[in-house]
């Protein structure tokens, strides 16, 4: 239900210089402020440095980065913010990230030792916070790669995929114990190709595919992972065996 004041929509409204969040009517809420839920990198103690960077040459993009979700700022591909606690990060009219295995961006965070990172958030609004878009190939590839560092992961709520769109998303995240969600039922070409590999940590996965469930789209995704993990899939679902597939030593747990 639409909530007006006078003629107009409530879209954001204020009462002297606070924003309106929420409107109740009695003790029902009937509308609350939509608030896009932006990738966000958070210290786990000590503040952290990070650059989004070039390797190679990446497609151009237009990326913003806030503090507070209030004050929002261009970002330029390459700068380093410094002594950050918490960052957020969007994006608009973009598609990809990378072009292929050798141009892409990729997120550098240098921490003091024993420091972990937090990644939260919808990926997603990387590409475009404003309104849903089809991930173009390569789309995320390589772009937390080597960060060993990071103890959670963003959410992936994708369920159309492109070609090699987290192709190495992961790759050398050693630290990094739960992989986030995975919920496409169908699976690209070579969408989830080393994803994971060398995240010697790794015990815990969730993977929703039940279509062109295969050792190409899971080209060497567990690859180098930790020993005795669980991967939780779809009952009746055939998985190959391996670096590919299930690895040895893992218990598949029908979901």
């Amino acid at each position: 239900m639409a909530i007006k004041i006078g003629t107009q929509d409530m879209v954001a409204r204020y009462i002297g210089s606070q924003e309106i969040g929420k409107v109740y009517i009695g003790s029902d809420l009937v509308w609350e402020k939509y608030e896009p839920d932006y990738l966000k990198i958070e210290k786990e103690n000590n503040p952290i440095s990070i650059t989004l960077r070039k390797v190679g040459t990446p497609p151009n993009v237009s990326i913003e980065y806030s503090y507070d979700k209030k004050t929002w700022n261009a970002y330029n591909i390459g700068t380093t913010l410094y002594n950050v606690s918490t960052v957020f990060f969007r994006g608009n009219g973009n598609t990809t990230l990378a072009i292929d295995k050798s141009n892409y961006l990729n997120f550098k965070i240098t921490t003091s030792w024993g420091n972990g990172v937090k990644i939260s958030g919808n990926v997603m609004t990387l590409l475009d916070y404003q309104q849903e878009v089809t991930m173009g190939s390569y789309a995320f590839s390589y772009l937390f790669s080597g960060m060993e560092t990071l103890v959670t992961a963003p959410k992936l709520p994708a369920t159309t995929l492109s070609p090699h769109c987290y192709d190495n998303m992961f790759t050398r995240c050693s630290s990094l114990w739960s992989a986030p969600q995975l919920p496409a039922t169908t699976l690209t070409s070579y969408c989830y190709a080393s994803m994971f590999s060398s995240c010697t940590s790794l015990h815990e996965v969730t993977i929703n595919a039940d279509t062109n469930v295969n050792s190409t789209n899971l080209s060497y995704w567990l690859s180098g992972v930790g020993s005795g993990g669980t991967i939780k899939c779809k009952s009746g679902v055939s998985f190959p065996s391996g670096a590919s597939g299930i690895p040895s030593g893992w218990t598949r747990v029908d979901i």
